[in-house]
């Protein structure tokens, strides 16, 4: 440096721009946004092909396959339509039922 000439520094030693502390700032953001992302996609991959839990259901007395379906299932849903998918899951062939018998009841 010459002689006589001042040198320039725009902030004293250990200060940085404002500019610089924001870019940080976001740059720690998008990396905190990426990483969130990431796991949410870990998560998902690792529980997507996961075989849904089955349910089962003892057959009481007095039991139909009509009440167990209105009962078991939101109101929502058909039960004409959950009567005929117990019947699939268990391999029914008509629509009768005994006390005792487990069902397996599919997912809604």
């Amino acid at each position: 440096m010459p002689v006589g000439k001042a040198a320039f520094a725009p902030y004293p030693p250990g200060v940085t721009s404002g500019k610089r502390r924001i870019r940080h700032r976001y740059r720690r953001r998008r990396l905190a946004a990426l990483l969130a992302a990431a796991a949410c996609g870990l998560y998902l991959a690792a529980h997507a092909g996961a075989e849904p839990e089955t349910e089962y259901y003892v057959v009481r007395p007095g039991d139909t396959l009509w009440s167990i379906a209105a009962e078991r299932y939101p109101p929502h849903t058909d039960p004409r339509i959950v009567v005929e998918k117990i019947r699939e899951e268990n391999g029914l062939r008509g629509y009768g039922i005994r006390p005792g018998e487990p069902l397996r009841l599919p997912e809604g």
